[in-house]
């Protein structure tokens, strides 16, 4: 293969695979929505151009829990003072000395290959519609939904449940506007609650608001009150999920899993994200509905589009009941 023809990490792979290294420690700091959408083409192309590589991942705590979802992820070193605000702003790539965090662990030597600053959206463009990524997700997680300890099989059961992230909370680094306005989402519960007494919604984000929703028994506020697999054990135990193009969204999208769900996503600009991928999600009975404002605008979708679905989905499920 010719390096002049390669981009610099195809170049780093084949210079790895013609030296015989092939124990490769990528640090990555930055979304977790970012782990499916572009760490994991990475790492499977290091798998396929190196069949007995070791990739192992250098991360912070609650991260770490996502890439220990990915089966070709052979390690996961966590490192404590690693925080999510570490991050810089969007498209460059964080400080992180990898160097000396492996000689604090005394680590030094072990890896052949170091990648410090893996670019999210130079790598994102080379798996469009190629490469579909999975999430292991196992029946044992299932055991960590919040919601169902709290609620007998029964009470489930008769229940319509649906996850809520009315929140990206990544909104402030983007050049535009991903998150659909609060009065939005307030409107869109209170019709439904109006209209369904057994409808039953879940606030999901990882960071506490301290701006109240709405207070009603059929509302629980779990923002802030999860870890990503808890998390995750909600939405997957849910009928539908509602969220705005965001690391939530794209987990759950890419669960390795067949599982019952509808999603429906809301978009401002409908080229990022899942929907830039162009793939499939490995959940077979995953529905996806989509929703794009018009003008690229996210605030410009009607409550009204959205109670549509959710109306439509609802009698479906009350007839299969």
């Amino acid at each position: 293969m010719i390096l002049l023809f390669l981009d610099e990490y195809e170049k780093i792979i084949e210079r790895a695979r013609h030296a015989g290294k092939k124990r490769f420690l990528i640090a990555w700091n930055r979304g977790f929505g970012d782990v499916p959408l572009c760490v994991y083409g990475f790492v499977a192309l290091i798998k396929d151009r190196l069949r007995d590589a070791e990739v192992t991942i250098m991360t912070r705590p609650g991260l770490d829990e996502v890439f220990r979802l990915i089966k070709i992820v052979d390690d996961v070193i966590t490192i404590p003072h690693w925080t999510r605000d570490d991050n810089l702003k969007r498209g460059q790539p964080g400080k992180l000395d990898v160097e000396e965090e492996l000689e604090r662990l005394n680590l030094m030597g072990r890896f052949d290959v170091l990648i410090p600053n893996l670019r999210a959206g130079k790598w994102r463009t080379r798996q469009i519609g190629r490469i579909i990524p999975r999430l292991e997700w196992r029946e044992e997680y299932r055991k960590l939904d919040c919601f169902a300890n709290a609620h007998n099989d029964k009470d489930r059961e008769d229940k319509y449940v649906v996850s809520l992230h009315p929140d990206s909370e990544t909104g402030y680094i983007y050049g535009y506007n991903k998150n659909w306005d609060m009065d939005n989402w307030r409107e869109l519960v209170k019709r439904l609650l109006s209209n369904y007494k057994d409808i039953h919604f879940i606030l999901l984000g990882l960071k506490k608001q301290d701006e109240p929703f709405l207070s009603h028994p059929s509302i629980i506020d779990m923002r802030g009150r999860t870890d990503i697999r808890q998390l995750l054990s909600i939405v997957t135990s849910s009928n539908m999920l509602i969220a705005p193009d965001s690391g939530i969204l794209t987990l759950v999208y890419y669960l390795d899993v067949n599982l019952p769900l509808d999603v429906i996503s809301l978009w401002g600009p409908a080229k990022y994200g899942v929907l830039q991928l162009k793939v499939a999600s490995p959940n077979r009975l995953l529905t996806h509905f989509p929703l794009k404002g018009k003008k690229d605008d996210i605030n410009n979708i009607r409550v009204e589009d959205v109670l549509r679905i959710v109306k439509e989905r609802m009698t479906l499920w009350s007839l299969r009941c």
